[in-house]
């Protein structure tokens, strides 16, 4: 085979590719045994409604934080109708739907600034912190994706 000259000792290549080879599937069988699996950060049903529930009483009361005061575990939000700042009138958790998620539930939402009811599916991951996302928002998320500017708010650049 092929011989490559290493200073006064001498290694044929495809020992050297193969002891690399060797060296990196140890270290990914390594790291494979020690990561935890998706199921490992989806929460029991009654921990995730508990966690919806807070979120949406929080904000139902004003709260504008990303994150749920005094909720223990902690609850933080993702839902982009919260952040634009509309006020939420009232709710009710209609129960536990199908979704690309494990643990998803259907919320009938009353706005506030114009009154508006809507149907919003909220996904909720993770152990402490648990996440509480609008569905849109976590497809979103999962497909590294993002809402547009809007024509009034984009700016060119220079400008």
């Amino acid at each position: 085979g092929l011989r490559q000259t290493l200073g006064d000792d001498q290694v044929t290549s495809t020992s050297a590719v193969r002891s690399l080879l060797y060296a990196t599937l140890l270290g990914a069988a390594a790291l494979g045994c020690s990561r935890q699996r998706n199921e490992d950060f989806v929460p029991e049903e009654e921990t995730a409604r508990r966690a919806l529930e807070s979120y949406l009483v929080a904000w139902q009361q004003g709260n504008k934080d990303q994150s749920v005061p005094n909720a223990k575990p902690a609850v933080m939000s993702g839902d982009g109708i919260h952040a634009a700042g509309r006020p939420l009138k009232e709710f009710k958790i209609l129960g536990p739907v199908a979704a690309d998620a494990q643990r998803c539930f259907a919320v009938r939402l009353v706005l506030d600034g114009p009154i508006e009811e809507v149907r919003e599916r909220y996904v909720i991951i993770g152990l402490d912190p648990l996440w509480v996302m609008r569905y849109a928002d976590y497809e979103m998320l999962l497909h590294w994706d993002h809402p547009m500017p809007t024509a009034k708010n984009s700016r060119s650049p220079g400008k």
